[in-house]
Order: C-alpha cells, then structure tokens, then sequence
C-alpha cells in the first residue's frame, strides 16, 4: 500500500501519524513543497492515495493533475479546490441549511456601509488561512482603502474569547477549546482544552461533511444567543490536541488506501 502526503508543512499530529503509518509497512512519501519541474503526460498516479495537507499552490495544482489522470485524493481534491475559497464554501454551506452569519460579497467595500448600520461586520480574504487578512468593521470609514476583492463580509458576532472548534476524522467528531488566537503548534497543544461534542454538535459536524463531501476537516464555531454558527471549515485540518489524533488518522488514511486500492 503506497500514500502520499501533500504538505507545505507538517505538524507533530500528522507527522506521528506519518510514522504510525511506515510502522505498519505502508509505503509513505511526502511531496512538498517544492514541486520538481515534470512534463504533464510523465505525471501518472503512483500511489494507492495522495492526502491533500494543503490547499496553497502549487500543490492544490499537481493535486488537480494527478486527480486528472486518475488519483484517487482525500479530502476529494475538486472539493478541497472549492473550499479553498471561502465565498464558496459560505455559499455551499448555506444552501445546505446549515447556520452560518449572514453573508455578503461585494466588489466594493465601501458598498457594505449601509449594512454597518444594524451592526458590526468582519471581513475575511476570499482565501485566506490562519486568521491572516481578517478585520472587524464597525464604521464606514474604515472600509475605504485598498483591499481584496471579491470583499466577503459576515455579521460580526462577538464571541466568549475561546474558539470552539469541532474536528471529524471520518464519522467521529471531537471538539476542542481554545484561546483566539493561538499562532504556533505549541500554544495551540499547550491551549488546547478537549470536550465531548453532544448529540446537536456532532450531528452538525457530520452534516457539514456530508455538504461538503469532506471526511477530514475541522470547524471553527461561535456561540451567538444559544445558536451555533459555523464561522470557518478547515477542509486540511491539524487535528492538533484531538485526543489520539495520529492513530485515528493512521487508521483512515489506512482504510481509504485500502479502499481506493481496490
């Protein structure tokens, strides 16, 4: 059984469950990030599966080749494409009725200012990672000024100062919280405060997956009035600080090889 792995970087969680993987005599090679120079009829799929650790370029675009010619990825590499912006990944999840804040695209940020008058907004780069980009906008003024467009804009809801955050390996759901912002793998592992998911959440963590056609992701949620609202989908998650992370991963990763091997 051969699997590769797509990364920009690994973090301790999936690298341990990288090892787990040789341990049990699975071919693993790590591809990332300099992608070597190929001609495009030579790139043929050469592993049973090829885990998408990363959405960045170029990457997400050998992933999109060898998805042409046949691979066979996890997350689905045309779903992890999709979600790598997240006006589409908004929209996705809105259509499939799950609660997300009121959202809005623009081409001009200052086209939003009348909606600042029923309260504050956020703004968030269209692909943007790791919190980077994102600001909180409460008055007409500070929406002039250069900045990335298509603008997405989201109903500002104020949270308790702890992210909430729900990762799915396969059909399990894990929840996890956290102090915003946490920026390194130590603070997030050091952080990080573990919690069982209840019937409501897990069912929306799943119903999320299915919308999304993802099997590995994690969720970043707010509390607003009793109301969950799904702020963010992380569609290459770290599962860092999820209770036995690299075995269950190990053990997915193992089944879908086997799987598409088949």
């Amino acid at each position: 059984m051969r699997i590769a792995v797509l990364h920009d970087r690994l973090n301790p969680t999936v690298a341990a469950a990288i090892d787990r993987l040789r341990a049990r005599g699975v071919l693993v090679e790590e591809i990332g990030p300099d992608v070597p120079a190929a001609e495009l009829a030579d790139l043929q799929p050469a592993h049973d599966l090829y885990y998408l650790k990363t959405s960045a370029e170029p990457l997400l675009t050998l992933a999109g080749v060898l998805h042409a010619a046949g691979a066979k990825t996890i997350n689905p590499y045309p779903n992890v494409a999709m979600l790598s912006n997240k006006l589409v990944a908004t929209a996705m999840l809105r259509r499939a009725g799950l609660p997300v804040p009121e959202t809005w695209i623009a081409n001009d940020a200052l086209a939003l200012a009348k909606l600042l008058d029923a309260g504050p907004l956020i703004l968030k780069p269209c692909r943007g990672s790791r919190g980077r980009g994102i600001r909180i906008v409460r008055h007409a003024g500070e929406l002039a000024g250069p900045i990335d467009v298509p603008v997405l804009a989201q109903r500002y809801h104020p949270g308790d100062g702890m992210d909430r955050k729900l990762y799915c390996i396969g059909d399990r759901v894990f929840g996890l919280l956290r102090p915003w912002p946490c920026v390194s793998w130590d603070e997030k592992l050091r952080h990080g405060t573990p919690f069982a998911p209840d019937e409501r959440l897990c069912e929306l963590a799943l119903s999320c997956g299915q919308a999304l056609g993802l099997s590995l992701f994690g969720l970043d949620l707010v509390l607003s009035n009793g109301t969950f609202l799904i702020v963010d989908v992380n569609k290459c998650a770290g599962f860092i600080g999820v209770r036995d992370a690299p075995s269950l991963l190990c053990e997915h990763l193992a089944a879908c090889a086997r799987a598409a091997g088949a």
